[in-house]
């Protein structure tokens, strides 16, 4: 049995060397490869690649910035003061910084204190300038190692040198917003150098190899394009030509052959002569190009789509979820690492801005992710059924409708489908606010009867109040309910066989025929009349359906007072905008 056993030992070991020190795994090893900065720059400078994975991470970290949550005013002046000291400029140079040599901070500028002592954000401190820094000049200090400081594993103070002088300057960590490029895991400052301690890698430091490697790739495909096609000559005694030193005559005899060639394309040789033509074959190599980049993308964490600038590979490949990875993973780093470097450099940004801290002012950052105009269609469509759904006659008011309507602005406006709605309506006023009624969302016939009625129907002014304060300059009191009559049926009709109207919501124009005029039984009902084909059509609709009009023709009006009295021709028509609701259909009261 031990034999056997020895036997099977061998024949694997003399197959595949395997288990024995000459394993060809077993020499396969890391070597700690430390880049200089001015290999870095010539990586930067000189291959774009490089340059890319530096930058657009860098770029999409403040491409859409953040939304800060707080009253119109207060971001208004917010965002100046951002503008002001060039925060976004100074966030993209550092990071850049930070990614090329591992490291790089900005210093807060507040004025003439003193750099050493802790940078308390309150009232009265103003960011003068923004500075950044790079490792190369920002020297970390050590690492702090007391379990009861706020500064515990890092550096409280770093040291700015000079570059004209050689002077020192102490830095206390409160007022330097610092970056780490690629970050090493915690304790790492004993395991790496000077220059490193306190600060990250650069990220270039574990996609060199990649980068490389596909560059090389390139160079070599270039030069074989050179090689695509090679004419070979033979010809007899050639060998011996070159050696009796006739080399004039050889070459003027391949000149000659490849003057008759170029003429005419064909080639003349003696009979013992022979010619040939190799062409190189690029078959396949778009496939190794494809696997160089996937490899360069995967080295540095950047999808091909964005790195490369080219869709994705694949039968139905399209890159959207390697680009919502990426995007996700931007974000990640934005609420990890950028926010919360940023915290004291925005506490010191709200003072100099407001003057004080409002502790429900925050900021939410963008999503790179920008909605294309049909995903955001189809969300305010979504939106918007589902909130008719809730607010419809069948729900049994599950919500009031003053409180779903808050709702949904809210809504739509965090979504981005209606920016600046809820401002809108903080400046006119809520429904009830604006005309002293809630829209009905469907009709009022009750459910389940479907018995011919006489039917009125009605449609709202929904800017009641500026017309009312138009009236009110001129002296006259309009009444509180502003509306004007669509169909005013005494006969009965069935309601479901008058459709509905093509248009939701009515808007006159401005301008066109506005006429004061005197209606009801005793003339001293004050309307304004005007013209809108969009009610008369409406109107005529319902009356080819057998909807009954008791007077001879149909005109479109506000009525704006009742008993009235006064002169018509000293009242100035409103000529601005009419907007109606919905249509409202209603049992006509006797």
């Amino acid at each position: 049995m031990g034999t056997q056993h020895k036997l099977s030992d061998g024949l694997v070991n003399v197959s595949a060397n395997l288990g024995t020190d000459r394993d060809k795994a077993t020499a396969t090893g890391y070597v700690d490869v430390a880049w200089t900065d001015e290999q870095l720059m010539a990586m930067y400078r000189n291959s774009w690649l490089p340059k890319a994975i530096i930058n657009y991470p860098a770029e999409d970290s403040v491409r859409k910035w953040r939304a800060w949550r707080a009253g119109k005013a207060e971001i208004t002046r917010i965002e100046a003061a951002e503008k002001r000291i060039g925060l976004m400029r100074a966030v993209k140079r550092a990071m850049i910084a930070a990614r090329m040599y591992g490291g790089a901070a900005i210093y807060i500028n507040v004025g003439t204190s003193n750099p050493e002592e802790p940078l308390v954000p309150g009232p009265g401190v103003k960011i003068k300038s923004l500075v950044v820094m790079s490792r190369r000049t920002l020297r970390a200090g050590d690492i702090v190692r007391d379990i009861d400081s706020t500064y515990l594993g890092q550096p409280e103070f770093y040291e700015l040198t000079s570059t004209a002088t050689g002077n020192q300057t102490r830095i206390h960590a409160s007022r330097l917003v610092t970056f780490t490029g690629a970050p090493l895991p915690a304790d790492s400052d004993t395991m790496v150098g000077d220059v490193a301690r306190g600060w990250g890698d650069s990220v270039l430091q574990s996609t060199i190899d990649a980068i490389r490697a596909n560059d090389g790739t390139i160079a070599n495909i270039a030069s074989l394009v050179f090689e695509a096609k090679v004419d070979v000559f033979k010809f007899a005694g050639f060998a011996d030509m070159l050696a009796d030193g006739h080399d004039d005559a050889v070459i003027k005899r391949l000149r000659s052959q490849a003057t008759i060639k170029g003429i005419n394309g064909a080639v003349v040789l003696d009979g013992e002569d022979d010619y040939q033509q190799k062409l190189a074959s690029f078959a396949g190599i778009p496939d190794v190009m494809d696997r160089f980049m996937l490899n360069v993308s995967g080295a540095a964490g950047i999808p091909v789509t964005r790195l490369f600038g080219r869709s994705a590979a694949g039968l139905s490949g399209s890159g959207d979820g390697d680009e919502r990875t990426y995007f996700d993973r931007v974000n990640h780093e934005q609420s990890i690492e950028l926010g919360p470097s940023l915290a004291v450099l925005d506490e010191c940004l709200l003072f100099d801005a407001l003057g004080s801290r409002n502790p429900e002012i925050f900021y939410e950052w963008n999503p790179l992710r920008q909605m294309t105009e049909t995903e955001r269609a189809k969300i305010f469509i979504d939106t918007a059924n589902a909130a008719r759904a809730i607010a419809g006659p069948n729900s049994g008011a599950l919500v009031p409708l003053d409180a779903l309507s808050e709702s949904l602005v809210n809504e739509l406006t965090e979504q981005g489908v209606l920016p600046g709605l809820g401002d809108a309506v903080a400046e006119v006023g809520t429904l009830s606010e604006q005309y002293g009624f809630v829209e009905p969302v469907a009709s009022a016939q009750p459910v389940g009867d479907m018995a011919p009625r006489p039917l009125y129907v009605q449609r709202k002014v929904i800017n009641f109040a500026e017309i009312r304060r138009h009236y009110a300059a001129q002296g006259v009191t309009v009444a509180d309910d502003m509306h004007v009559t669509v169909t005013y049926s005494r006969t009965p009709v069935d309601w479901l066989a008058m459709g509905e109207s093509y248009a939701r919501t009515v808007l006159v124009a401005e301008g066109g025929p506005r006429v004061h005029e005197l209606f009801g039984p005793d003339g001293d009902t004050l309307v304004l009349s005007f013209a809108s084909d969009d009610l008369r059509w409406r109107h005529e609709s319902m009356i080819e359906r057998g909807a009954s009009w008791d007077w001879a023709d149909y005109q479109p009006h506000i009525t704006l007072a009742v008993e009235w009295s006064g002169d018509v021709g000293t009242i100035e028509p409103w000529r601005g905008e009419i907007q109606l609701s919905p249509e409202i259909f209603e049992d006509l009261q006797p």
